[in-house]
C-alpha cells in the first residue's frame, strides 16, 4: 500500500501438454517380398514442442521397428507376403505422442523350377533326378519340395533338391516335382519317365504224377524267379480244372479219376506272366461192398433181410453208388435195404453189387439156405397152416375182384372184345406168399350206370402179414394198376 507494506496470494496454474497430431504415407502401391518400400509422414505440435523438435519411430507390423529419428522418412522391406498395418509414432518432448497408420500390402514370388535326370530306366535300376529351383532371397533357403514318382510312392516335403527312387514295376510313369516357398506358393513340373520290365519265370513241381483217387498231392512253386523287387510280389496262381488255388504250395486232393492238366501261372506286379503245365494221373479207386443177410436158413414162404449200408467209398462218391442185390431167382433189387420171399426150397447165392459213379466196383457174396416149408409149424397135425388158409381165402377174393373190374371194363368199350377169365387169374402166379386177409373185401369201383352190381361174399379167416409182405389193399390197387387204366 502506500505505507509501503504488502501482501501474498498464491494461485496454482495447471499447463497441460497437448500431443502431437501425425499424419503417413506410403509412396508405393504394393511390394514384393524382399523388396524396399519408402514411407513417410509429418507430425504437428504446439509452436515450443515444434521448436524443441518431434521424434518419429515407425512400426512396421512384421514384429519389427525403425530406430527413433528427427524425420518421419523411412524405408523397409518385407519378407513374407501380406497387408501390414504400418504405424508412425510421433512423440514430443513431454512424451506424448500422436499416431498415423498405412496399410502396406505386400505380394509373393512365386519359385522358378527345373527338373533334370534321365526319362528311360530299366526295372530295379536306380533313377536320380535333381530340381533347381530359384525365388527371392529370403525365401530361397526355406523351399521345400514334394516328389511323386507316379507309381503310389512319394517323398513328402523336405529340402531335399536331389532323389532317387527305384521302379519295381514296368510301365510309363508320370514324375511329379513340386517345390513350395514359405508363403505356400507352389510351382510343380511333370517329368515323363519309362521303365522296362523283366517278367517272371515260373516253376511248378508235385510231389507225386499218379496218385489213386482221393490221394493228396503237394504242389509247389518253389524255383520261380524274377528281379530282386518283384521276388517278393509274386503271386501264384493254380488252374486245377474245376477251380483256381492262389497259393505258392499246397495240398489238393483228387476226387475223381483222369488226367489233370495243371497250370501254374506267376504274375508279378506289373502284370506280367509266365506259365509252365503238370500233368497228373488220377486212379480210380473202388467203392468196399459190405453187406448183411438174414436169417440164412429160412422156409419157403419166409422173408429174408438185406441190408448194404455197411458198404463204404470215398466220401464224394457215396451219393453216386449203385446198389445191385442179385437174389439168384431171377429177381435183382437196387436198394439199400429190402426182404425177399423166395417161392422153392434150396441154396441161394446172394450177391451184392457195388457200382461207383467211375464205374469202379466190388462184390459181397453170401449163401441162404430155403427148406421146404413142410414141417407142421403150427401144431395142427400136418394140415393146412392158418397162414396157407389165409393166403388161399386172398387169393380167391382177388380172382373175383380181378373179374368183376374186367366186366365193368369191357361192358364199358365198343365191340365185342371177350377177356378170358383164365387170362386174368394168371396174375395169381406173381404174387408172394401173404398170411393175412382183411375181414372185409376192397369195396369195389364205382360202376358205370350200364352195369350190373356183383356181390361178393366171402368168409376169410384174419390172418397178420409177416413183416416185408404186402397187404391185401395195396395188392389189390397194385393188380389195378397192372391192368391199366380204363380207357373211357
Amino acid at each position: 500500500d502506500d505505507d509501503l507494506e504488502s501482501s501474498k496470494a498464491w494461485i496454482n496454474v495447471t499447463v497441460v501438454n497437448l500431443p502431437p497430431t501425425a499424419d503417413a504415407w506410403a509412396r508405393f502401391e504394393e511390394l514384393d517380398e524382399d523388396e524396399e518400400g519408402e514411407l513417410s509422414g509429418t507430425g504437428s505440435d504446439t509452436p515450443s514442442d515444434m521448436t524443441r523438435g518431434l521424434t518419429y519411430i515407425w512400426e512396421w507390423g512384421d514384429g519389427t521397428s525403425s530406430e527413433p529419428s528427427g524425420e518421419a522418412l523411412a524405408s523397409h522391406s518385407y519378407t513374407k507376403a501380406g497387408v501390414y498395418r504400418a504405424t508412425l509414432r510421433v512423440i514430443d518432448d513431454d512424451g506424448d505422442e500422436g499416431t498415423a497408420i498405412v496399410n502396406v500390402t505386400v505380394g509373393n514370388l512365386p519359385p522358378i523350377l527345373e527338373v533334370t535326370g534321365p526319362t528311360v530306366v530299366d526295372e530295379d535300376e536306380e533313377v536320380t533326378l535333381t530340381a533347381v529351383a530359384t525365388d527371392t532371397p529370403h525365401d530361397q533357403e526355406l523351399l521345400e519340395y514334394l516328389w511323386d514318382w507316379g507309381d503310389g510312392t512319394t517323398l513328402d516335403w523336405s529340402d531335399t533338391s536331389e532323389a532317387t527312387h527305384t521302379y519295381t514295376g514296368s510301365g510309363n510313369f508320370q514324375v511329379t516335382v513340386t517345390v513350395r516357398d514359405d508363403d505356400g506358393e507352389e510351382v510343380s513340373i511333370v517329368l515323363p519317365l519309362a521303365v522296362d520290365n523283366i517278367r517272371p519265370v515260373a516253376k511248378a513241381s508235385a510231389s507225386k504224377t499218379v496218385v489213386a483217387e482221393g490221394g493228396t498231392v503237394h504242389f509247389s512253386a518253389e524255383g520261380s524267379t524274377d528281379t530282386s523287387s518283384d521276388l517278393e510280389g509274386l503271386t501264384y496262381t493254380w488252374d486245377m480244372g474245376s477251380e483256381f488255388v492262389k497259393e505258392f504250395e499246397f495240398d489238393h486232393v483228387f476226387r475223381s479219376p483222369g488226367l489233370y492238366s495243371i497250370t501254374l501261372t506267376v504274375f508279378d506286379d506289373d502284370g506280367e506272366t509266365s506259365r509252365v503245365m503238370l500233368d497228373i494221373v488220377v486212379t480210380n479207386r473202388p467203392p468196399v461192398a459190405e453187406g448183411w443177410v438174414g436169417p440164412l436158413e429160412v422156409k419157403t414162404g419166409m422173408s429174408i433181410w438185406f441190408d448194404a449200408s455197411n458198404s463204404t467209398d470215398d466220401p464224394w462218391d457215396i451219393g453216386g453208388l449203385e446198389y445191385g442185390w442179385d437174389m439168384s431167382d431171377g429177381t435183382v433189387y437196387h436198394t439199400v435195404t429190402g426182404s425177399h420171399t423166395y417161392l422153392y426150397p434150396g441154396s441161394y447165392s446172394i450177391r451184392l453189387t457195388l457200382t461207383d459213379g467211375d464205374g469202379g466196383s466190388h462184390e459181397w457174396v453170401t449163401m441162404v439156405t430155403v427148406q421146404p416149408a413142410e414141417e407142421d409149424d403150427d401144431g395142427d397135425g400136418g394140415g393146412l397152416s392158418t397162414a396157407a388158409i389165409g393166403g388161399l381165402a386172398l387169393a380167391v377174393l382177388v380172382v373175383i375182384v380181378v373179374a368183376v373190374l374186367l366186366v365193368q371194363r369191357s361192358r364199358g368199350k365198343d365191340g365185342d372184345e371177350e377177356i378170358e377169365a383164365e387170362e386174368t387169374i394168371s396174375h395169381q402166379d406173381d404174387l408172394p406168399g401173404i398170411e393175412e386177409a382183411t375181414s372185409e373185401p376192397e369195396p369195389e369201383p364205382e360202376a358205370p350206370p350200364e352195369a350190373e352190381e356183383i356181390l361178393v361174399e366171402e368168409e376169410v379167416e384174419v390172418v397178420r402179414p409177416r413183416e416185408g409182405e404186402m397187404d391185401p389193399k395195396d395188392l389189390i390197387q397194385k393188380i389195378e394198376q397192372d391192368l391199366g387204366p380204363d380207357e373211357d
